[in-house]
Order: structure tokens, then sequence, then C-alpha cells
């Protein structure tokens, strides 16, 4: 009996655990995709993979950065940024669990102008 109380509440932990950081990595992919529209209003175009990844460059978009990175089973990485044109970028973000409108593993953003 104690086994199995065990188990559930483990799990139950672990899901929480989950669903905190995917709502955690949610919310950040949001403040970085708005970073990236600040950016492209002042540049316009979006940065290349380099200036993304230079922390002085992202720190005049957001008050934190690099931005956390929630390693899980599911997710190997929490970010990946991708510019595919001057005007067109998209930035990959892996949920350890379903949350929202949100799939379990990797969702985009895509930024076009």
């Amino acid at each position: 009996m104690a086994v199995i109380l065990f188990v559930v509440i483990f799990q139950g932990v672990s899901a929480g655990k989950d669903n905190a950081q995917a709502g955690a990595v949610i919310g950040t992919a949001k403040s970085i995709t708005a970073a990236l529209e600040y950016f492209y209003n002042d540049q316009n175009r979006y940065p290349n993979v380099l200036e993304f990844n230079e922390q002085n460059v992202m720190l005049n978009y957001l008050n934190i950065f690099p931005a956390p990175n929630f390693i899980s089973a599911v997710c190997p990485e929490s970010f990946v940024y991708k510019k595919n044109s001057s005007s067109a970028a998209s930035l990959s973000f892996c949920l350890p669990s379903k949350q929202g409108n949100f799939q379990k593993g990797w969702n985009t953003f895509n930024l076009n102008k």
C-alpha cells in the first residue's frame, strides 16, 4: 500500500513540475518572440543566429539572456532560433508536457514581415 501511495505522489509531483516548466517555457518563448520583433523594428531585419546567441546584443531587448534551459526526457533543449531570411525567422520551443493549445515536444512561433 505504501509503495502505491509513493508512486502516485511521485507521478503527481513530476506532472506538476512538467506543467510548471511548460508554463515557464511558453512565457519565455513569448518574451523572446517580442524581443525579436523589437529587434526587427530597430534593424529592419531579424538577427542572424550569431547575433541571437550574443548576450550583449539580446540584452538590449530582454531582461535575462540567455533564456533558462529546461532539460527533460522529452526536451534536450528549450529553444532553437532560425533565421530564414531578413524578414522571416522562427523560434522553436520544447515543452515537457502539453499545455493549452501547445503540444508536448516541439512547437514553433513563426515570424514573418
